[in-house]
């Protein structure tokens, strides 16, 4: 196996356990992967205290800071996957057009493609999920730090004290009047 080849392969292995793998059949050769799913969560932050939704803040930073480096580590397994494509397809096209094409190494760039044009697919499915991960993950930061701003706010507010509308005046009970007895 050349070098290329092993490089490929290294590539859809390391495509397939990002993507996870599913097999209806154990001694099936051919895998189909398992579809991707998001892992950022929406939160609700509205019912943490102000030290929670400091942390929380951190903590979604975070998370938005880890998401986005997965999607560009994912953005960038895309780019490779393509120039390799692209380097199968135009290798494929010499050894068609060859005087005596070698039937072995063309069947070989073809499976190759093959391959690739697999790894492409399930890195396409995980650039959506990694697209909504950044999205949901943007979202959780900007409602934390709108929710703490607000719980800021409310603690620096001073406490509000209700005055009654006329003090000097006691409160007197109100009798009903007393109907005339009549004469």
């Amino acid at each position: 196996m050349n070098v290329t080849m092993k490089k490929t392969a290294v590539a859809m292995i390391v495509a397939l356990m990002l993507a996870g793998c599913s097999s209806s059949d154990g001694d099936s050769p051919s895998r189909q992967p398992a579809e991707p799913v998001p892992t950022v969560k929406a939160i609700d932050y509205s019912k943490q205290s102000v030290q929670q939704l400091e942390q929380s803040a951190t903590t979604a930073q975070k998370v938005l800071s880890d998401s986005q480096t997965k999607l560009t580590q994912v953005e960038t397994q895309i780019t490779e996957i393509n120039r390799r494509i692209t380097t199968l397809n135009e290798e494929i096209r010499v050894l068609e057009k060859a005087e005596k094409p070698d039937a072995n190494a063309l069947k070989e760039k073809r499976d190759a493609l093959v391959e690739a044009n697999q790894a492409l697919t399930v890195q396409n499915k995980i650039l959506v999920v990694a697209q909504q991960d950044v999205k949901q993950a943007q979202i959780n930061v900007t409602n934390v730090q709108n929710i703490l701003i607000e719980k800021k706010a409310e603690q620096e507010k001073p406490p509000v004290v209700v005055v009654p509308d006329n003090p000097s005046q006691p409160n007197q009970p109100t009798q009903p009047e007393q109907p005339s007895e009549p004469e």
